[in-house]
């Protein structure tokens, strides 16, 4: 089960980004995301088809001093037994 650890720091908060991924019956992919700033999180989840194949879209949201916002998106592409994992990890300022 690989695993992927980021941290990066919004607004002289840390946040710890956690993703991993898990092969369910050697087709499916399992993502987990936990995002914990100032222990305050939130969690969308969505699962999407991608020509044919399952895919996995996780958004998360998180407020940092009602400011800042904390963006990641994960999208996993499953191919027969390969997961393509895609980390994107944005900071936005309202």
């Amino acid at each position: 089960m690989p695993s992927l650890e980021v941290e990066s720091v919004v607004e002289g908060e840390a946040a710890l980004v956690v993703v991993v991924v898990v092969e369910v019956e050697g087709e499916a992919a399992l993502v987990v995301v936990v995002v914990v700033v100032v222990g305050e999180a939130a969690l969308v989840v969505v699962v999407v088809e991608v020509e044919g194949e399952a895919a996995l879209v996780v958004v998360v949201v998180v407020e940092v001093e009602g400011e800042a916002a904390l963006v990641v998106v994960v999208v996993v592409v499953v191919e027969g037994e390969a997961a393509v994992p895609v980390l994107v990890v944005a900071a936005l300022f309202f």
